[in-house]
């Protein structure tokens, strides 16, 4: 793999040669690395045969342009592998990707799961010791009320019998 500037001085040309090359013919990239594009060798054989093919038109020219269009197929076919393996490459890690997104989710479906059922019985529990607050609540006014009726109740019956003893003495 190549960066333009070492594809230009192995061609001697100018760099802006060789990005206008690769504009003009759509040459992607076989990789990019931090914004720094790097192509396979192939590109120098077919700039050179282009280079070569426009440099004049005489028969010597015409005759390598000939044979530049058969090397040129053999050059392409070769990028079609090329292409076809980093495809499959692709899929690959695409199939792996898949898989460890299959996995992650089983897990995260599996801890919500726990997390839930753990939830639950702390929810549970919480209902049941509510319910203990508020019985012993219940019973702890209730008998609170008892204790309160009674000391009314009693309270009643004293001031009937004051009544009482009242009306007793007149």
């Amino acid at each position: 793999m190549l960066k333009v500037r070492e594809i230009a001085e192995k061609c001697s040309v100018n760099r802006n040669q060789i990005y206008r090359y690769i504009s003009d013919n759509n040459i992607e990239p076989v990789k990019i690395i931090r914004n720094v594009r790097y192509y396979d060798d192939y590109i120098i054989e077919m700039f050179k045969r282009f280079k070569q093919a426009n440099s004049g038109h005489d028969s010597d020219s015409i005759d390598s342009c000939l044979e530049s269009k058969h090397s040129d197929k053999q050059v392409l076919n070769a990028k079609i592998e090329l292409l076809e393996k980093e495809n499959s490459f692709l899929k690959k890690q695409i199939e792996e990707q898949n898989s460890q997104i299959k996995e992650l989710h089983t897990l995260l479906h599996e801890s919500n799961q726990r997390f839930l059922s753990g939830g639950m019985k702390s929810l549970k529990q919480d209902i049941k010791q509510n319910k203990q607050y508020n019985n012993a609540d219940i019973i702890e006014k209730n008998s609170s009320q008892t204790v309160h009726k009674q000391s009314v109740k009693q309270s009643k019956q004293g001031l009937f019998r004051e009544f009482l003893k009242k009306i007793r003495r007149r």
